[in-house]
């Protein structure tokens, strides 16, 4: 396992990336990375010249009339129904601190709620 430090800004990260190992050959089982779902965002944004989050809006939200979907915890807590994470320790409930990661914001940083 490789640990890859946090960034505030995704193209921090790129340069990191020939320090991580292959768990497996090309083919041999399916992996999830975080990094490579930040890596693919910015290809996208090369393509497009726009921003991860504007490709999302422009290309997926809009489209599907996803009018209550955020890229970014930013936008999403400005929302009126937006809902924040509570954990309860001993008995009194304590709101969680949101986890914010903006260098790796593609890789689950997508806020959405069904009600309007």
């Amino acid at each position: 396992t490789a640990i890859i430090f946090e960034a505030q800004d995704a193209r921090d990260i790129i340069p990191r990336i020939k320090y991580l190992r292959p768990a497996a050959g090309v083919g041999e089982r399916l992996i999830y990375n975080n990094v490579m779902y930040t890596l693919a965002a910015m290809v996208g944004e090369g393509i497009t010249g726009e921003t991860w989050g504007e490709n999302l809006e422009n290309l997926l939200f809009e489209p599907l009339e996803m009018h209550r979907t955020y890229s970014g915890y930013e936008a999403a807590v400005e929302q009126s129904n937006f809902s924040f994470g509570y954990a309860v320790d001993s008995i009194t409930p304590a709101r969680v601190l949101p986890e914010i990661i903006a260098g790796r914001a593609p890789a689950g940083s997508i806020f959405s709620s069904a009600c309007g």
